[in-house]
């Protein structure tokens, strides 16, 4: 008898309590081969693109869209009109399934994820970037310019760092309002495709960094995001960072990961999920015991199939 089915009668009752998260058992093998763990910037939306409480138009989910407010800390440390500009811009995160089959058959394949920040102009949010909001409507004054100047190139640090027809993972650095200090982070955004509709399950976690940047760890537990998420993210506001009303980028930072159901991180794969630098059999590995754990949640959760 061949590893290779001793393998599969070994795991063939654990597989079938997995149940449609996961593709046949057939496919597991092959979707090593698929998932690319190249880092590149996330991709992003076109300036433009209009986005209300639903998902945008060219996209089938929404994964969130958040405004910044200023909520703990020393909110006072900043006058009334910087904290006004630092609350005008929103982040969009969005992704986009397709099925396999031209005829809109199963299985539903990711096609793209990405990701934009934008503003209130008239009376629609819209995405901008410094060279386009003018002709957009929205002719920022300088303060307000410099800020979207900012949260550009901080959406350049986003990386893409897993990519295949049944996933995407998404690194984000950002800052966290640990009590006795505001810490360089990043938030590790799991998306996981339920393939037989089109669903999409999102999960997010932390992982702390050392002194140079290096990833350390990552905390459990997970957060499965509330599907087509619109949010306020409260931010602390860390007064000695702040001169002369001028926050600098460590001055805010925000207090929680995005709303949703706590899932623990599999004992398993603690330390993989921590891992800066990520195999294709990395990502199968945190994929398989993520799916996994997802079944596992009482009551299951209901996730919005492609829209």
């Amino acid at each position: 008898m061949s590893w290779q089915i001793v393998c599969l009668k070994l795991l063939g009752p654990w597989l079938s309590l997995i149940g449609p998260w996961l593709w046949s058992s057939s496919a597991l093998g092959a979707s090593v081969s698929q998932i690319d763990c190249t880092r590149r910037p996330i991709e992003q939306i076109p300036p433009g693109t209009k986005v209300g409480n639903r998902p945008p138009v060219g996209w089938t989910h929404l994964i969130f869209k958040t405004r910044n407010r200023l909520a703990t800390g020393d909110v006072d440390s900043i006058p009334e009109f910087g904290r006004a500009a630092g609350e005008f811009l929103f982040t969009v995160f969005a992704a986009r399934v397709a099925p396999a089959d031209p005829t809109g058959r199963a299985p539903w394949r990711l096609e793209k994820v990405a990701m934009a920040v934008g503003a209130q102009v008239g009376q629609e949010d819209i995405v901008l970037t410094s060279a386009t909001q003018k002709e957009l409507g929205a002719d920022l004054g300088v303060l307000k310019l410099a800020i979207l100047g900012r949260a550009e190139e901080h959406l350049k640090k986003v990386h893409q760092v897993a990519f295949s027809p049944r996933l995407a993972m998404v690194d984000a650095p950002t800052y966290f309002a640990d009590p006795d200090a505001h810490r360089p982070i990043v938030i590790r955004y799991l998306l996981l495709v339920r393939p037989e509709d089109g669903g999409l399950a999102t999960l997010a976690w932390r992982i702390d960094l050392d002194q140079d940047g290096r990833y350390i760890a990552a905390r459990s537990p997970a957060v499965l995001i509330q599907p087509n998420l619109v949010a306020i993210t409260p931010l602390h506001v860390d007064g000695k960072k702040v001169t002369l009303g001028i926050p600098a980028p460590e001055a805010l930072a925000t207090t929680r990961l995005p709303r949703g159901r706590e899932v623990p991180i599999p004992l398993v794969v603690q330390a993989v999920a921590g891992r800066q630098d990520l195999s294709p059999q990395d990502v199968l590995f945190l994929e398989t015991h993520f799916r996994q754990a997802l079944e596992n949640l009482s009551p299951l959760p209901q996730l919005l199939p492609k829209q």
